[in-house]
């Protein structure tokens, strides 16, 4: 209903209203562009920042201070801490930033074949778990103030029942402890408050082997909160861009067009961001995302992207050290680190390296050796000189190099048996759900391109699996299927 301020209007005392004011009516046409900003501008000075608007019959309601309308929800203003996950401003509130939360593993608390009255194996010898109130006694009371029968496997009991005594439940109980006498308690909190409550007291105790990681069910391991990731820019959020492939990523900014009010507002950071993932790119690492955690990262990978800050920073005489760089890097790999120091050395600046490998020592310009030999035997220089007369010298190095001297490959191989290992199913980091067999009674070498997933294949899968089998570890693997021919193992050893 539209009235006249110039009429005399009676409200309701009781009753809701919204009341607007009009500020103007006009049309959609270029020669009232100024008439319709100075009356978006009125309207906003009058109502604090709302403004509404109708447009072929079509309400809406708007507001200038990044809040809704509608339900007066308020977000904080767009500056880089609402996008770090370190932040108490940006971070998940139920993970605090770290994409997951810490829990028990219950399935393995309970022994598979035995009834859950007698089989909570954190009970142990003593029949009791520390730092808390339950022992054995006291246990099947519990179960039984649960309405959970006793007889029953952890695998037998229903949703609701793991529900009830995991989480807890409210009303009185009485049990009788260890020394015989009757103890009431007003409530159960749950077996999952109780195991927190005793790794907070005691964080060595028998249930430190049960701790689990499980992702975040509030931001589902994004680490960021709700309101981060509803700032959108070309229909993604800052977690989308940050799971993207490096290379991906270079080539979708490269190619981006920003109109003249976006470039003023964005320009700055759009260049900030393809000049520090350009060197990402030169170094060869199009293949990993800005998200991937550094722990997973192989030691060829960290060392790139450390010399890749350092080609970025421009600086000028500095002497740069490193330590047999080569180390578990490919050959393609290696090419490209090569390049990078290279580069450095390009920019004016000095680079020392410690190193055995030919091809390194090709691309150096200069040359100095130590030896002759080991230990007692060394301790001299042998040689420092210019790449191409150290190579035509006499030391052993040298000889090596210039091929007079090398390893002869044996003519014969020794005969595989048919035993073997089988993997099947696995998918941790990159991997593909591959299935892999390696045979048993040789020397087999898992080779490939560094961050193909060598490491994350026999190291953070296949370790962990036959370490436990063999000696009770306690460091869980990657996900996978199966790991079938164990039985032909009877120990094994991780260097």
């Amino acid at each position: 209903e539209i009235r006249s301020l110039t009429e005399k209007i009676e409200l309701a005392r009781y009753e809701k209203h919204r009341i607007e004011l009009r500020i103007d009516r006009t049309t959609l046409l270029d020669k009232n562009l100024r008439r319709l900003q100075q009356s978006v501008e009125k309207a906003l000075l009058l109502s604090n920042g709302l403004l509404s608007y109708t447009i072929n019959g079509e309400y809406h309601l708007v507001s200038s201070k990044r809040s809704c309308p509608t339900h007066g929800h308020t977000a904080p203003e767009l500056e880089p801490r609402l996008f770090s996950f370190n932040d108490p401003q940006g971070q998940c509130p139920t993970c605090f930033g770290l994409g997951f939360v810490e829990t028990f593993d219950f399935d393995g608390m309970f022994e598979p074949d035995t009834s859950i009255d007698i089989g909570f194996i954190p009970f142990g010898e003593d029949n009791r778990l520390p730092f808390s109130h339950l022992d054995q006694t006291m246990w099947p009371a519990l179960l039984k103030y649960l309405s959970i029968n006793g007889s029953q496997t952890w695998a037998q009991l229903s949703i609701t029942e793991r529900t009830t005594l995991l989480k807890g439940k409210k009303g009185e109980y009485t049990f009788q402890g260890l020394d015989g006498r009757l103890r009431k308690k007003s409530r159960w909190t749950g077996l999952e408050s109780v195991c927190r409550n005793v790794l907070k007291y005691a964080p060595n105790t028998r249930l430190s082997k049960y701790r689990s990681k499980q992702q975040c069910t509030s931001c589902h391991g994004k680490r960021l909160n709700p309101v981060a990731l509803a700032v959108r820019f070309k229909g993604q959020n800052i977690h989308d861009y940050s799971t993207e492939d490096i290379g991906n990523l270079h080539d979708f900014f490269n190619n981006l067009t920003l109109s003249t009010n976006q470039q003023l507002v964005g320009g700055p950071i759009l260049r900030q961001l393809l000049h520090r993932l350009s060197f990402l790119v030169r170094v060869g690492l199009t293949y990993l995302s800005l998200n991937r955690s550094a722990v997973t990262l192989s030691g060829g990978e960290s060392q790139r992207i450390r010399l890749a800050a350092q080609v970025g920073s421009g600086l000028q005489g500095v002497t740069y050290i490193l330590d047999e760089p080569s180390i578990g890097l490919h050959h393609r790999d290696q090419l490209k680190l090569l390049e990078v120091l290279e580069n450095l050395r390009d920019q004016g600046n000095t680079v020392l390296v410690v190193e055995h490998d030919p091809l390194t020592m090709s691309k150096a310009d200069y040359c100095i050796e130590v030896g002759p030999k080991s230990g007692v035997e060394g301790g001299q220089i042998i040689a420092s000189t210019t790449r191409k007369r150290f190579v035509k010298g006499k030391s052993l190095t040298a000889t090596y190099l210039r091929g007079d001297l090398g390893l002869q490959v044996p003519s014969t191989r020794r005969s595989l048996t048919k035993q073997a290992l089988v993997l099947k199913g696995a998918t941790g980091n990159n991997l593909q759900d591959l299935t892999v067999t390696i045979p048993l009674g040789g020397l087999v070498v898992v080779t490939g391109v560094s961050g193909s997933g060598k490491s994350t294949l026999i190291q953070e899968t296949m370790c962990p699996i036959l370490e436990t089998k063999f000696h009770n570890a306690e460091r869980p693997p990657l996900p996978y299927t199966s790991l079938d021919g164990t039985e032909h193992l009877d120990k094994i050893i991780s260097i």
